[in-house]
């Protein structure tokens, strides 16, 4: 008799997606949201921790491949990308941000709502 062989690609690559929603509960879509570590010694320009994505129409959103670990989660409007990936802006964005951890090729599904 002949042999299968079975082949297991495993995928270890994260996600951290959701929902993106206004106070009222529609979409936003002028927002951009920002996923960065907790340990701010990863912040930095063009830091692999510190990882943005612009919300479709409906407000879904995706980020892909954050290296595993503690991440903080926040939404922010009017942003240029210079001015996301600084320092003080991060400090800033912290007190009002989520936190969120990313095992290994988890996907992660956090909702956020922005406006009071």
């Amino acid at each position: 008799g002949s042999a299968t062989v079975v082949v297991t690609l495993v995928d270890r690559s994260t996600e951290l997606a959701g929902t993106l929603r206004t106070a009222s509960g529609g979409p936003s879509s002028d927002v951009v949201v920002i996923a960065f570590a907790a340990d701010r010694k990863f912040w930095g320009p063009n830091a692999r921790r510190v990882r943005s994505a612009r919300p479709a129409a409906d407000g879904a959103f995706s980020i892909k491949d954050l290296p595993p670990g503690d991440y903080l989660l926040a939404a922010v409007t009017d942003v240029d990308q210079d001015e996301w990936q600084a320092a003080e802006f991060l400090e800033k964005l912290s007190q009002a941000a989520i936190k969120i951890s990313i095992a290994d090729g988890e996907k992660k599904i956090q909702d956020l709502r922005i406006g009071g």
